[in-house]
């Protein structure tokens, strides 16, 4: 089961923003028009209306921007849903999830949904997070009544998922469920998310911190978001100065995502800007020179951003590959320091020059004598870490090696001892003549 299914409300009456509530029966007393339901994203905009189906008893026909459509296939359902009732006698609710995302994705089919819409005999609803993002949304908002779904109060919110808790057992302190509650900023789909995973071991303060890294990621997301949203310079620099993300963090992730927005002429303009902010940069750091910071967050992160953009586009931002590289290099310079910091126990040299030498080490490894020279002089720990790193057998041949040292020593020890008998025995063959001698004199 999905991890939602567990926590979403299960009737209409049961969501907790009672004016959307009021509003969408207001509005199914007489459906001439669309309704275009309005909110931020996991405000819970999908589930009302899945309630609101189940409750007046709606047969419901969904449609959101993952499902594989192309015009020739949705026209002749389309036509079917909005013009027929189901087997059972019901109603259809024709439901377009996402309808922004949905036409940012269009393949020829927005002026089929619209002819659809505008001849429906049924009820037809629409959801949508921005409503701004592309001019087409424009039809649809003189075409439909809209109901925009706002956050509810934090103490209501506060109540629910207190009692959400307490059902499912989840032990919690008053402060921290709120203090995650404000974090999430209404968005009940994360909270649920949070709640399910902090369940196990409680919501306190102290466990709100393994939250940080999803926090510190939306963030990214929710500033790269209003900085290509910007229509001036003077409002991306307002969200560029609010922002606690670091300025060459947060340049990767605008350089990595410009061909999302822009195209020919305007997408080469913003690499421009780009390449200038990368240019004083680099002065900041070979002249020492902090004067050149301001144009470099001048041209690299605001500008770049207010190019006019493409006509429509959809916020699907990807995360830049630059720190993905870094972050592998990173990861490898630390395996090749540890590797230097184990061979540095038997062989000399700092472990820097050994770290730059790793490739050398890999060829050693080829020779039996210089493995065995390991084997005898590291613990198995460090054995096999470098077994795993260089890819050879070693820890295999570890017991053989001590097994046959230990050989050798009980040898060594067994000859010494013969050799102490045989000595013992010539003494004993001695004394006996001295003591004649000493009868005879």
């Amino acid at each position: 089961m999905y991890v939602l299914d567990l926590y979403e409300p299960k009737h209409f009456s049961d969501c907790i923003n009672k004016s959307v509530i009021s509003a969408l029966t207001d509005w199914y007393k007489n459906p001439n028009k669309p309704c275009l339901l309005i909110g931020s994203t996991g405000i819970g905009k999908s589930t009302i209306v899945r309630l609101f189906a189940k409750e007046n008893n709606l047969t419901l026909y969904e449609l959101t921007p993952s499902d594989d459509r192309d015009k020739e296939t949705i026209e002749p359902i389309l036509q079917a849903v909005s013009q027929s009732r189901s087997i059972f006698a019901n109603k259809n609710l024709l439901f377009f999830d996402d309808i922004d995302v949905f036409i940012g994705d269009d393949k020829g089919i927005f002026e089929t949904i619209l002819k659809a819409v505008k001849e429906s005999k049924n009820p037809v609803i629409f959801t949508a997070t921005n409503i701004y993002s592309d001019k087409r949304l424009a039809i649809l908002r003189d075409l439909c009544e809209i109901i925009e779904m706002r956050s509810v109060h934090s103490s209501t919110l506060y109540n629910y998922f207190a009692k959400v808790c307490l059902e499912r057992n989840i032990k919690f302190d008053k402060d921290a469920l709120e203090e995650l509650i404000k974090n999430n900023q209404g968005d009940l789909r994360s909270t649920f998310l949070d709640i399910d995973y902090l369940g196990p071991m409680g919501i306190n303060k102290e466990n709100l911190n393994l939250l940080s890294g999803r926090e510190r990621k939306a963030d990214v997301f929710k500033t790269i978001m209003g900085l290509f949203r910007a229509k001036t310079f003077n409002e991306a620099q307002k969200i560029a100065d609010a922002t606690e993300i670091d300025y060459d963090l947060l340049f990767a992730w605008v350089s990595e995502n410009l061909h999302l927005f822009y195209e020919k002429e305007n997408l080469k303009e913003a690499y421009e800007l780009m390449s200038l902010a990368d240019l004083n940069k680099s002065r900041i750091y070979s002249r020492q020179n902090w004067v050149f910071f301001k144009y470099f967050i001048s041209l690299g992160i605001i500008s770049s951003c207010t190019v006019p953009k493409k006509d429509h586009f959809t916020f699907k931002v990807s995360y830049p590959q630059s720190i993905k590289m870094k972050a592998k290099e990173s990861s490898e310079y630390s395996k090749n320091k540890k590797v230097a910091n184990i061979l540095g126990k038997i062989l000399r040299g700092s472990n820097s020059k050994l770290s730059g030498e790793i490739f050398l080490y890999k060829f050693f490894m080829k020779n039996g004598s210089f493995c065995n020279y390991l084997q005898e002089h590291l613990p198995e720990d460090d054995l096999s870490y470098l077994e795993e790193f260089f890819k050879v057998k070693l820890t295999n041949k570890l017991a053989e090696v001590k097994e046959s040292k230990t050989t050798k020593d009980d040898k060594k020890v067994e000859s010494k001892d013969t050799t102490k008998s045989e000595k013992k025995k010539k003494e004993e063959m001695v004394l006996p003549k001295e003591q004649k001698q000493r009868k005879l004199l």
